[in-house]
């Protein structure tokens, strides 16, 4: 089984990376990690693949994606201070980063949601009927 782990150079994915390339059953483990709040020292002396870089970046993700056979996410900006301080920057690292994680995981075929035109319309108004496709009011 070859897995990653997204933030696994944090202080439990790193104790995760020690404990599953201890079994038998895990041929390869791979991390994910921009090394913003984890260490390459948590992970010194696992047998890891280090894929140092943000989980923004689909590029990075497929890379460390291809023909794993589980992946678990633990990446994310866990700073309540820092939250509120760059509300933007810890929604696009944390939702959007998932959103990330999910897309490459589900592989190549799945990443149509970027390809695709947004719905012109989200929700039923006057002018714009349920059902009908209309653009809304400027």
């Amino acid at each position: 089984m070859r897995v990653v782990i997204t933030g696994g150079a944090g202080f439990i994915g790193a104790n995760l990376a020690r404990e599953l390339t201890a079994r038998p059953e895990v041929a390869e483990v791979r991390v994910v990690d921009d090394l913003s709040t984890g260490s390459k020292a948590n992970l010194a002396g696992v047998d890891v693949t280090l894929f140092e870089g943000t989980i923004l970046d689909p590029a990075l993700l497929d890379a460390a994606f291809t023909g794993a056979d589980a992946v678990v996410h633990l990446a994310a900006l866990p700073s309540v201070p820092r939250s509120v301080a760059a509300p933007l920057a810890s929604h696009h690292a944390n939702a959007t980063g998932t959103l990330e994680v999910l897309e490459a995981a589900a592989g190549p075929a799945a990443c149509t949601w970027r390809r695709r035109p947004p719905p012109r319309c989200t929700a039923p108004t006057a002018s714009c009927r349920s059902g009908s496709r209309c653009a809304p009011r400027r």
